[in-house]
């Protein structure tokens, strides 16, 4: 199934615009930031969580 198939059923097609893209990249960022955290607690505390 491609994105086209999906237009109207689950999607629709906007505009692009600057202030959009950068809200979405910010978010992006903001996700990737608290995963690192996540995975850096994780590595942190391996030998607790294995016992």
């Amino acid at each position: 199934m491609t994105l086209e198939n999906l237009l109207g059923l689950s999607l629709e097609a906007i505009e692009p615009d600057p202030a959009s893209i950068r809200r979405l990249l910010e978010a992006a960022q903001r996700s990737l930031s608290d995963a690192r955290l996540v995975l850096d607690w994780l590595q942190a505390n391996k030998a607790e969580l294995w016992r």
